[in-house]
């Protein structure tokens, strides 16, 4: 989980690591992957997909190697079963190499920050990643104390 403040680098950061998964870059302290590059789902719950687009080409990321679960413009909601469904079907294929949700309380837009119900997308995302044997990364913000 990649949890920050608003404008702390959460979004730079999973770009980066992304970029590990798609072009074959080093992990950011340098180790190299030695994985097999691939395309990365990026869920994205904040409507933040044009935004999120201009930063991967500004990072010299290909676009194409991000696959959404949903249409485009279309944010993702972990409480809709079909949506969770989309995004199941995308992590089982095997050019799949790693998931990305932007936005963990967006996701859940019924459900309270504290709530003990905000706990299920975390729960969900380490039993897809068991499933699949692959990483799954939120980014969650937090509030300022």
């Amino acid at each position: 989980m990649l949890a920050a403040e608003k404008t702390a680098g959460k979004t730079f950061t999973a770009m980066r690591l992304a970029a590990c998964f798609t072009r074959g870059d080093d992990w950011p302290d340098g180790t190299p992957y030695t994985g097999e590059p691939g395309v990365v789902v990026y869920a994205d719950a904040e409507n933040f997909q044009q935004n999120i687009h201009a930063r991967m080409t500004a990072m010299g990321l290909d676009i194409s190697n991000f696959k959404t679960p949903l249409f485009p413009d279309t944010n993702f909601n972990a409480e809709h079963p079909e949506h969770v469904a989309a995004l199941n079907y995308l992590a089982a294929k095997p050019e799949v190499k790693a998931i990305f949700l932007d936005g963990l309380q967006a996701s859940q837009p019924n459900t309270k920050e504290n709530d003990v119900q905000a706990a299920k997308v975390v729960v969900l995302f380490a039993r897809l990643a068991k499933q699949h044997n692959k990483p799954f990364f939120i980014m969650h913000h937090i509030k300022k104390v």
